[in-house]
């Protein structure tokens, strides 16, 4: 026994001690084909284990396993109809924003000729002479 073992049984207690002996006196006394089975279970455990680590170092992660072919199919359409869906509306709503930012522009644009503003600031003239030409 080496010093850890020799701690560990200093604070085992009398029962602990004489079970362990016990224990480890019919260890020897197990027939031999219940210690072949334990030997081949004790090596199937070992071989399973060693390959479930192997396979999950070659296993791709979980996240890989939601994006199966049918999810990127699923995944790309929604990208598609998200894009679409920006290009299709941005340039709206910048334009938007453009007419609204200056509200100058407009009015500008509606009376940029001066000769159009003083026509209808004389329309009542401008009828009265078209019935007088007409009637």
């Amino acid at each position: 026994m080496n010093k850890g073992d020799q701690m560990l049984d200093s604070s085992k207690t009398t029962f602990e001690r004489q079970l362990q002996l016990e224990l480890s006196q019919s260890e020897g006394n197990i027939e031999e084909d219940t210690a072949k089975r334990l030997h081949m279970a004790r090596i199937k455990a070992l071989e399973e284990a060693r390959s479930q680590s192997s396979s999950s170092a070659t296993k791709p992660n979980l996240l890989f396993k939601y994006f199966s072919a049918q999810n990127w199919k699923v995944i790309s359409a929604s990208g598609v109809a998200c894009l679409m869906l920006v290009i299709l509306v941005l340039p709206t709503l910048q334009t938007k924003q453009a007419n609204t930012r200056n509200p100058a522009n407009i009015s500008g644009e509606l009376f940029s000729n001066q000769e159009e503003l003083e026509m209808l600031e004389d329309l009542e003239f401008y009828q009265w002479l078209a019935d007088v030409e007409h009637g």
